[in-house]
């Protein structure tokens, strides 16, 4: 059975932001983490039914995302009120490829919206390839399809993977170190807290850091040295190679809005 919404659970002290002004908000992260909790939970992947040890058969990677979150007023209230708010993660499929989904989320409390997401995830097969769906796969997957959409999305966009200019030239503008409380499942930096490191560089920056979108470009894990640094207004995330080469591992800018 598909779970096409489920319930959430707001925490005071790491969902909900208060801005400048007393403007309340999700943080965009917290937003991506309740929505990837509702992906795996809804079952529009289905679970392995021969390991224990993993949650599907095949590797999914999440190549590009993006974040809006919006002005709800009284928000840290109404968060602590589970009589008589409620907030809710709808999820449903906006599009279906050879072997790439997309995936649509909006978080509400009660009739409000706090969020809408926007996310592309990759299948692929133990070695790395691409796994492409069956036209079983699609059918199921397109199941959950909407005929319009109600609201405002987020657009995913295609970023350069390559830093900008010389890299002798650039200067951090942040810098951090991948911790154990940073690393997934996948034993890699989750992508929640990647767009997390992304929005500081980016306050850093004074940059718009209510509607973030991002494309992941490489893995970075335990131990791993995250530089950031900004060109006009993007922000690119890279690790350091043993040879001195930079690679990139995201690239991040403020997302714009669409209504299909």
């Amino acid at each position: 059975m598909i779970r096409k919404s489920i319930s959430n659970t707001l925490r005071i002290t790491a969902d909900i932001w208060k801005r400048e002004g007393g403007v309340q908000q999700l943080y965009p992260a917290s937003a991506l983490r309740i929505v990837d909790h509702h992906l795996h939970a809804s079952g529009i992947i289905e679970h392995s039914k021969e390991s224990f040890d993993r949650l599907y058969d095949h590797d999914w990677f999440c190549v590009s995302q993006a974040v809006t979150c919006f002005d709800v007023e009284d928000l840290l209230i109404k968060s602590l009120d589970d009589q008589d708010f409620a907030s809710h993660s709808f999820i449903f499929v906006m599009g279906v490829g050879t072997s790439s989904i997309q995936f649509g989320n909006v978080i509400t409390l009660n009739d409000e919206v706090l969020a809408t997401t926007r996310r592309v995830f990759c299948r692929r097969d133990p070695s790395g390839k691409s796994a492409p769906f069956t036209d079983e796969e699609k059918s199921r997957f397109l199941e959950t399809k909407p005929p319009e959409l109600l609201y405002s999305m987020p657009e995913v966009e295609k970023f350069g993977s390559f830093l900008p200019g010389s890299e002798e030239n650039l200067t951090p503008t942040l810098t951090v170190h991948v911790g154990p409380q940073h690393v997934n499942m996948g034993n890699h930096a989750d992508n929640a807290f990647l767009v997390e490191t992304a929005i500081h560089a980016m306050a850093l920056a004074n940059k718009d850091i209510s509607s973030v979108a991002v494309n992941y470009v490489s893995e970075a894990k335990l131990g791993h040295t995250l530089d950031c640094f900004f060109h006009s207004d993007t922000c690119y995330i890279a690790r350091t190679l043993s040879t001195g080469r930079k690679v990139v591992v995201m690239v991040a800018r403020s997302a714009r809005l669409h209504t299909e």
